[in-house]
């Protein structure tokens, strides 16, 4: 818990110090730690729940929640449910592992924010200078390459379960390798049990299948 809390505030206070723009409206949800009888009693009486995700995101009209855990921290049995249920009724949740994994979600739910209003041109130049400000390397990845892992991030939670897709079929040859590494990433950072879905790969890699992995009636 006390390295989930370090995560925390580390993130938050990069988002203050250096995204200060965005930090009036992103926020904890204080629904953690230990408490006494009594008070664990007054905080459910006035809503608080178990499985709340850790902190909340607001930004044109939307709602962003993120749950921290340490790289090998598993989501508890109410986590996975609350979890299911915002997904199910359309709401983001992302399971944040590192303060890299953090900022590269962040930055792509801002620029995807800005994509009605403003250019591609405006994006592009905003992304470089971000990238020179907050100093924040997103894996290494030149705009194109980022762009081009968040549109195969996005086709991902946007399958079909139980849906099988041959790799060939949808990408030209020459981008089958960067494809097939962007979805192996995407397993590596984004998946946890609590997305509800897991991915499996052919034995020779040319195809993935989205797989139920949990089945909550809530």
């Amino acid at each position: 818990m006390q390295k989930e809390h370090d995560l925390q505030a580390k993130i938050y206070k990069k988002v203050v110090n250096d995204f200060n723009a965005f930090s009036d409206l992103f926020f904890s949800i204080p629904n953690g730690g230990k408490r006494n009888l009594i008070e664990a009693s007054r905080l459910k009486q006035t809503g608080v729940k178990k499985g709340v995700p850790d902190m909340e995101f607001l930004l044109n009209e939307k709602t962003f929640f993120f749950e921290m855990k340490t790289e090998k921290g598993k989501t508890s049995i109410e986590q996975k449910k609350f979890i299911s249920r915002l997904k199910k009724n359309g709401f983001p949740v992302y399971i944040i592992r590192s303060e890299e994994h953090f900022f590269n979600i962040f930055l792509f739910i801002i620029f995807e924010q800005m994509k009605p209003t403003f250019t591609e041109e405006h994006i592009r130049q905003s992304y470089t200078d971000l990238m020179k400000i907050y100093d924040v390397e997103l894996m290494g990845l030149k705009f194109e390459e980022w762009e081009y892992q968040n549109k195969i991030w996005k086709f991902i939670f946007d399958m079909k379960i139980d849906s099988r897709i041959i790799i060939s079929e949808i990408c030209e040859k020459s981008n089958i390798e960067k494809f097939t590494n962007f979805v192996r990433k995407f397993i590596i950072l984004e998946m946890d049990n609590a997305n509800g879905f897991t991915i499996q790969f052919s034995a020779d890699y040319s195809a993935f299948q989205k797989l139920k992995k949990f089945n909550f009636n809530v």
